[in-house]
């Protein structure tokens, strides 16, 4: 589960896009620009990864 989790935080990374925090992944970054919707981070990705196996679960 912790590689799974450091995989998908590598991922769903904060970009600061004026004065919110974007996830890059989901907001399509792709250096420069969000070339998609800009959605705010942790995103739903994350959310549903911690709501699911919190940070304090192990398997």
């Amino acid at each position: 589960m912790a590689a799974l989790r450091r995989k998908l935080a590598a991922l769903h990374y904060p970009v600061q896009r004026g004065s919110i925090a974007a996830c890059a992944e989901c907001s399509g970054w792709n250096g420069r620009r969000c070339t998609g919707l800009v959605t705010p981070w942790p995103c739903p990705t994350l959310d549903a990864l911690d709501d699911h196996f919190p940070k304090n679960w192990t398997a």
